[in-house]
């Protein structure tokens, strides 16, 4: 369903936040700015289901469904803020396995928030392509931190992700991870 939109019943600390996706836009429908929430209620976010929306995007020939301009916001502060604070910890599949990466952009440039080691590593990554583990051992940040920046960077469509670059290949190969260093046995 990634390009479809989609009414979601979002549980956020102890409210439920209907939130209507329209990826095609790049907006989302929401009474509330989900992406100002909190970065600690992020933490707890869950789906508790999805349907169709019942708002139409802006400009939609439908305009009797249209909602309430107030209530349309950019989906790309929405999809950071939740990669960076959100529940998931680890890499988004479609950008998982062996990868080098490397942003395309400073997203901060773009008004996303980023700061101390999250903000290096971004600066970091728009000079130099690097496998994730190496992005985990940065100053300042561990492999959950990578993945949430990783994710965040690729949901606001601001990394490359490049499967034969020097960078993304194993430090071991197969016969090295059987082996060894050095072709000695463990």
């Amino acid at each position: 369903r990634q390009r479809e939109a989609a009414l979601l019943y979002l549980r956020h600390e102890e409210c439920v936040w209907p939130v209507s996706l329209f990826p095609a836009q790049m907006q989302y429908h929401s009474p509330r700015d989900m992406a100002l929430a909190d970065a600690d209620g992020l933490a707890d976010l869950s789906l508790i289901q999805f349907e169709p929306p019942g708002v139409r995007p802006p400009g939609h020939w439908m305009h009797e469904r249209v909602g309430a301009a107030r209530h349309y916001h950019d989906l790309v502060p929405l999809l950071w803020s939740i990669a960076l604070h959100g529940p998931r910890r680890q890499l988004l599949a479609e950008i998982g396995g062996t990868a080098a990466f490397r942003a395309l952009r400073n997203p901060i440039k773009d008004g996303l928030h980023a700061s101390g080691a999250v903000g290096a590593a971004i600066e970091r990554l728009r000079r130099e392509s690097v496998a994730m583990r190496d992005v985990a051992a940065w100053p300042g940040m561990s492999t959950e931190r990578a993945s949430r920046l990783l994710n965040a960077l690729y949901l606001a469509s601001s990394l490359m992700v490049t499967r034969h670059h020097p960078a993304a290949r194993s430090g071991n190969s197969l016969l090295g991870g059987l082996f060894g260093p050095r072709g000695g046995r463990h």
